[in-house]
């Protein structure tokens, strides 16, 4: 147990207890272990909220709690959606993709995630289009997803204002160019 009353469970331990959550139109709340995520969610720092997936179109940039074959249990993001609604799923901090997730695998998504004590909401506008770019970058331009990362890590513990984060990305440019 730690400082603050809480105490560490494997997530296969507390997977009946989300599902039944999530069943009854509750959120469940949860804190990041690991660093598949990495740099947007922090071992040990963030939390997520975990909320039912129900008939909600599932999008690149989503972030979901999925099962795998092996019966693992993995929240990361949406980098491909198929017409099947399949979906290719991908760490942040990984190359390698879980390819052709089936939407039965899905147990929940994350609408929004805890810094600090502050909330980030997965599905505001700014948020949305930048992991958006970013899952499309990363592949594609890995230089440019590394930096749109680097100004996420930056500014989301900080404000969660875009004009903010605009303003400072324009300072990050105008010292490249010196």
């Amino acid at each position: 147990m730690n400082m603050e009353g809480s105490f560490s469970v494997q997530l296969a331990e507390l997977m009946p207890l989300i599902r039944e959550t999530l069943a009854a139109g509750q959120t469940a709340t949860i804190r990041i272990k690991g660093i598949s995520m990495e740099p947007f969610l922090i071992n040990g720092r963030d939390s997520v909220e975990l909320a039912a997936p129900g008939d909600r179109r599932i999008r690149v940039g989503d972030l979901l709690l999925f099962e795998r074959a092996d019966l693992s249990f993995a929240l990361h993001r949406v980098c491909r959606v198929y017409p099947d609604e399949s979906f290719d799923i991908v760490g942040d901090n990984q190359q390698i993709r879980d390819l052709g997730i089936p939407r039965s695998a899905v147990i929940a998504r994350v609408p929004r995630v805890w810094r600090d004590g502050k909330e980030i909401r997965c599905d505001a506008g700014f948020w949305r289009s930048l992991m958006t770019f970013y899952m499309r970058a990363r592949l594609r331009f890995p230089r440019i997803a590394r930096r749109c990362m680097r100004l996420i890590q930056m500014t989301a513990h900080v404000c969660r204002d875009p004009a903010v984060i605009v303003r400072r990305l324009k300072r990050m440019g105008e010292k490249h160019e010196q």
